[in-house]
């Protein structure tokens, strides 16, 4: 009996220690159903994360008008003054300067300034048109009115205007052919050209 009791017990403690086992098993079945979820769950991060592209730069403003100061720099001989000068400036394409039902340069488009705004300075323009391709130039001529000359620095504007489609840079503009004179029309050595240009 005792023995039969004992045998019992031995089944049922190996009964209870397969029935774990099978416990374990349903838990790792559990543990793939879980992992089945976690897969799910990376393929949303994955749909969320779609990057935007940037928006494109804004487009550039157009510029309509440019204006060029002229000037001298360099030191004057002692007792020499000018009493005139000439220039051409290298216009760049799509760079336009008005004229006149003649063909010439308009009246206002080139104007005494800074050492000549107080005199009545003369000034001759020949015209060479820049195209929207091609630059052009404009030659200028200056002669002061008063007796007494000017000296250095800042002599004349110039008043451009520019064409649609063009973007002109300061450093696009040139000047050549510089000769100043002195009030006894002799070259004025020692002296060059420089300019700025303001576009709006």
């Amino acid at each position: 009996m005792v023995r039969y009791i004992l045998l019992v017990c031995l089944l049922l403690l190996t009964l209870g220690c397969g029935g774990g086992g099978g416990s374990a098993g349903t838990s790792s079945s559990s543990g793939g159903t879980g992992g089945g979820g976690t897969g799910g769950g990376t393929g949303d991060n994955g749909t969320g994360g779609t990057v935007t592209p940037p928006s494109p730069p804004p487009a550039p403003v157009q510029p309509t008008s440019a204006v060029v100061t002229l000037s001298t720099q360099g030191s004057l001989p002692q007792d020499t003054a000018i009493a005139g000068l000439t220039v051409t400036l290298g216009i760049p394409a799509g760079v336009t300067v008005a004229t006149d039902a003649n063909g010439a340069v308009a009246a206002g488009v080139v104007t005494g300034s800074g050492q000549t705004t107080a005199q009545t300075a003369v000034t001759l323009t020949t015209l060479v048109p820049s195209t929207a391709s091609t630059p052009g130039s404009l030659k200028v001529v200056l002669a002061s009115s008063a007796p007494a000359g000017f000296t250095t620095g800042e002599f004349a504007k110039i008043y451009c205007g520019i064409s649609d489609g063009s973007f002109p840079k300061s450093s696009d503009f040139s000047t050549t052919d510089f000769r100043a004179v002195d009030l006894r029309g002799a070259t004025i050595t020692g002296l060059s050209p420089t300019f700025s240009a303001a576009i709006e």
